[in-house]
């Protein structure tokens, strides 16, 4: 996430996020044009309107949804409880 974006608590958005955003345009602009290069580069994990492709939301949800699978424990209940 840092490569392709920027972290900024929420309740702190204030004229100092300005600033930083201004000093990077003007002084870092290197830097943003490298960022947005990597956004559009994996712009298709942020697109919930495809939902087939080399790679969607959906994708990535189902993905982290079957390593917690694969780490649930295979019976939730003594053998003698299955009728």
């Amino acid at each position: 996430w840092p490569s392709l974006s920027i972290r900024w608590p929420q309740d702190a958005v204030s004229l100092e996020m300005y600033v930083y955003v201004k000093d990077l345009v003007q002084n870092r602009r290197e830097l943003l044009e490298t960022m947005k290069k990597r956004v559009d580069a994996h712009a298709c994990w942020f697109n919930f309107y495809v939902f087939d492709g080399p790679c969607s939301p959906y994708k990535a949800i189902l993905h982290d949804l079957e390593k917690r699978s694969a780490n649930l424990p295979r019976y939730l209940h003594p053998g003698h409880w299955i009728p």
